[in-house]
């Protein structure tokens, strides 16, 4: 026959069997702080349904008792751990070992204590007796003295969770009150059973625990308990690297962390010390100069044993009552940081000297020595004919090429030079450029479609670029009739430039796009660079297309927004023909 008692029995163990759930989390993440304790409390909260729903199903009294122990062991277990979970948790650091030695001590003697109960009785008393399955305690002195010894380590563990609650805020907060809310149930249902509040034979207390579960369930699930765990503002204070000083309202050091130690006070007492005594190493005593000063950024050198160091330095008040109680220090390391940009100062001037040589000392020099050779070549074509003519023409056009290469490294050093932005026309710039590559290539057919106006905004150079540009369609176009196609876009400014050439390689394309050259990969020449450039300090943007049968190369001056077009009638929008 099914008994009550069996019922319960079963009821119980179900419930122990599924507390152990919550073993999953904290064993999963065993390396956050509270880990240990948590699985801990967990298991005595496991272990108090087990073993007393195992005593529900026995009518043997040995067996029984020896069950009931195995609840009572699971009270001092649960306590224990609670209390090691709730400091751990507060102070964000692993209870002393004094605390785990003397609470493991405790636990211990509890152990004993009941396990030998049929040789003293202080647990349970002789009279202890049994009504089915179901055991009646008589309590002996040890267990009303461990009970008020569990109550305690559980008021103690609850108010760190109150305190924990009323100081922290958000998702912390949260963890706080629901780790405090967990232990009423449990508490209020073995109260209820200890004083015999409502009558009834059976522990009512696994029922508390039960409600516990579903707390400590929301707790993990919920509000990210041991998933995320805060971290102590004293322990990260005092592990940052950057020096951090509290001064008082006097300018006395009222705290520091460890780099500040190490920086300023190595072994030595800082508590009380003045922040000019303190901060003896800093230039000029800076924390003296701006002693009126609530509120500074600014950065400082210090020389240590090391060697002279950096320091962004930030000084912020600290408020109490709406009055200046005194001031916080920090002290950021930057020393890297400096060094890397003198490093790059220095190699800055060293590329400006380069820069210098190459484009006034050698490019003077080239210019007149080109000029030397340009000049003879000239003679011998007019004082020579056949071979030797042809030869001395060579020398001229070749002289002249190296001539127009230096005119334009010219452009590109005014260009790298200069970061103005000034207003063209671009019409007028493409009318002038046309009319020059008229005379230069008679061969070539040009096609220039523009409105009257269009002005837009771009760096210096952009006449040089534009004549890059055509001129290097007008030598690449299809060598038996070569056509240039010139268009001027107005509603959003661009100019377009195109030839019916072989098409513009590859190679040249990927040297620009990658915006350097290489010994294996380099461009045939510095006119598209030059269009580049001017692209870049306009912020415009340069596109080629080419498809074998012609090369289409745009700049876009409206990528940005900050182009202006207009016309001749003085639109600005350009909305009339």
């Amino acid at each position: 026959m099914v008994t009550s008692a069996t019922i319960v029995g079963l009821v119980f163990l179900l419930t122990g069997v599924g507390l152990l759930v919550l073993l999953r989390e904290p064993l999963q993440q065993s390396e956050k702080p509270g880990s240990r304790w948590f699985a801990l409390t967990v298991a005595g909260i496991a272990l108090w349904p087990i073993s007393l729903g195992a005593s529900y199903l026995t009518s043997d009294l040995g067996l029984t008792i020896m069950a009931w122990n195995g609840r009572a062991v699971a009270a001092a277990i649960i306590c224990v751990s609670w209390l090691l979970l709730a400091v751990e948790y507060t102070t964000r650091k692993r209870p002393a070992n004094l605390l785990i030695g003397a609470l493991g001590c405790y636990l211990l003697a509890d152990i004993a204590i009941t396990w030998t109960n049929p040789a003293h009785h202080l647990v349970l008393a002789e009279a202890t007796s049994q009504v089915g399955t179901v055991l009646v305690p008589e309590y002996g002195p040890w267990f009303w003295a461990r009970t008020i010894v569990n109550y305690g380590l559980i008021l103690l563990a609850t108010a760190l969770f109150v305190a924990e609650w009323r100081s922290s805020r958000d998702l912390q907060r949260r963890q706080a009150a629901i780790l405090t809310a967990a232990v009423v149930p449990p508490l209020v249902a073995n109260l209820v059973t200890i004083i015999d509040a409502v009558p009834s034979i059976y522990d009512l207390t696994p029922f508390g625990l039960a409600g516990s579960g579903v707390l400590l369930t929301w707790a993990l699930y919920r509000v990210e308990f041991l998933d995320v765990v805060p971290v102590a503002r004293e322990t990260a204070m005092e592990e940052m690297q950057d020096a951090v000083v509290t001064l008082d309202a006097e300018n006395r050091v009222v705290d520091c962390n460890a780099s500040a130690r190490t920086l300023f006070s190595p072994g030595e007492s800082y508590a009380g010390r003045p922040a000019s005594e303190f901060f003896e190493r800093v230039p000029e005593r800076i924390l003296e100069r701006f002693s009126d000063v609530e509120n500074l950024e600014t950065e400082i050198s210090v020389t240590t044993p090391e060697g002279e160091r950096h320091f962004s330095v930030s000084v912020s008040p600290v408020s109490a009552n709406e009055a200046v109680a005194g001031r916080v220090v920090v002290m950021r390391d930057v020393t890297p940081l400096v060094t890397r940009e003198r490093a790059l100062e220095e190699r800055q001037q060293e590329l400006d000297l380069l820069r210098q040589v190459l484009t006034r000392v050698l490019r003077h020099n080239l210019r007149n020595a080109l000029t030397t050779i340009h000049g003879n070549a000239e003679s011998l074509a007019a004082d020579n004919d056949g071979e030797t003519a042809v030869r001395a023409r060579r020398i001229l056009d070749a002289s002249d090429g190296l001539m127009e290469i230096s005119d334009k490294a010219g452009h590109v050093e005014r260009i790298a030079a200069d970061d103005a932005v000034l207003t063209y026309d671009l019409c007028a710039i493409v009318d002038d450029v046309v009319t020059d590559c008229r005379h230069r290539f008679p061969a070539v057919t040009f096609d220039v479609t523009v409105p009257d106006e269009v002005t837009v905004e771009a760096g210096r150079g952009l006449e040089v670029a534009v004549e890059a540009l055509i001129e290097n369609a007008a030598e690449y176009g299809d060598p038996d009739a070569p056509v240039v196609a010139v268009t001027v876009e107005r509603d959003a400014p661009r100019l377009i430039v195109r030839d019916n050439g072989p098409g513009i390689p590859a190679l040249e394309v990927a040297v620009l796009d990658a915006n350097q050259e290489t010994p294996l990969e380099h461009g045939s020449g510095i006119g598209l660079w030059l269009a580049k450039w001017v692209a870049d300090h306009s912020g415009a943007n340069l596109d080629f297309e080419s498809d074998g049968g012609g090369t289409t190369v745009t700049i876009d001056f409206g990528v940005d927004g900050s182009a202006v077009s207009h016309t001749a009638d003085g639109d600005p929008f350009g909305t009339t023909d």
